[in-house]
């Protein structure tokens, strides 16, 4: 079994400057491979990019279709909110003209 590990197995090894072992390996296998398949996996990766960035644009595009539903709900409550404060200085009016707060409000 590989329980015997070297001090540098620990993961801490600096690769600064250089190409990670695993990238290599992946990129050696990469140009190993017949240009055939080389080609199939440039081609999946490219519709695996294309589909994420429709993902993203579509539920970019869902975000500011309810940013403006947002917005005209707010237009509205605001138009809601000044009918109801042109309502209610009516209804002060008239209590006072009856004399009913006695200049309390």
């Amino acid at each position: 079994s590989s329980s015997s590990s070297s001090p540098r197995d620990t993961g801490n090894t600096s690769y600064r400057g250089k190409v990670k072992p695993v990238r290599a390996d992946r990129h050696k296998r990469l140009c190993e491979l017949p240009e055939l398949e080389r080609a199939q996996a440039r081609e999946f990766n490219r519709l695996a990019a294309q589909s994420y960035r429709n993902k993203v644009r579509r539920y970019v595009e869902s975000l500011v279709v309810r940013l403006q539903e947002l917005d005209g709900e707010q237009q509205e409550l605001r138009k809601e909110v000044a009918y109801l404060r042109s309502e209610r200085d009516v209804l002060l009016r008239q209590v006072r003209a009856s004399g009913g707060f006695q200049g309390r409000v």
